[in-house]
């Protein structure tokens, strides 16, 4: 697990889940299709007075990485002065029940006290927004932030690109169906909405070493 170090000035940086930028220049940085996903973003100068940003983007079961991540642009720019930091979040998160009956809006709120403490700096919180045929994007450089919507992929798209497997189908306490990932060094449990939208890898939280990380549900 690292984070990406580029110098753009120009040339927006667009990317997707479960990774981390810091641009040491003034061009963009953006996510790819947000969905329910926690996007922690900065601006920060440098020693010369430089200026530049840093933008993340993980799933809400991912908040461990998200926060080691944090740990690690910290580390990488202890020489520079953080000016901004900035959450953007769903404007609908889910409602989904996880593990230690956690939902987003809690780990949310665990990841702005993460970030307030970590920075000695209280974020700002900025919304996107979602709807049936489009993604959430957020964009940060010294000289911008804002949230944007974008086009998604069809699921049809989707099922070209990543493998599918068979999960196990199991009872959450609250006696509805949901899945548990079948390899034995894996085993999580999702919430209901892995079960709705068999297709979003989104609302899995494997094991980073899990053989189904970037794999969907198949259907049968």
């Amino acid at each position: 697990m690292d984070i990406t170090i580029v110098n753009e000035s120009n040339k927006e940086t667009e990317f997707f889940q479960s990774k981390a930028y810091i641009n040491c220049n003034i061009g963009l940085l953006s996510t790819c299709n947000l969905v329910n996903c926690i996007s922690v973003g900065g601006i920060f100068k440098s020693k010369n007075n430089k200026q530049g940003s840093f933008l993340t983007h993980e799933s809400p079961l991912d908040y461990n990485d998200l926060i080691y991540k944090l740990y690690l642009i910290k580390q990488k720019l202890k020489k520079c002065i953080i000016l901004k930091l900035i959450i953007f979040c769903p404007s609908n998160p889910s409602k989904d029940i996880y593990e230690n009956n956690f939902t987003t809006e809690k780990i949310i709120k665990f990841i702005i006290r993460d970030c307030t403490l970590k920075f000695e700096l209280e974020p700002e919180i900025k919304l996107y927004q979602t709807n049936d045929c489009m993604f959430g994007k957020a964009i940060i450089s010294p000289n911008y932030i804002d949230t944007t919507l974008q086009f998604i992929k069809t699921k049809s798209e989707i099922k070209t690109k990543l493998d599918t497997f068979i999960p196990i189908i199991v009872k959450n306490k609250y006696g509805d169906n949901v899945y548990q990932c079948p390899y034995n060094k894996c085993k999580c449990v999702t919430g209901t909405g892995a079960v709705k939208y068999p297709n979003d890898i989104l609302y899995w939280n494997h094991n980073y070493n899990c053989i189904n990380k970037n794999k969907i549900v198949k259907t049968i």
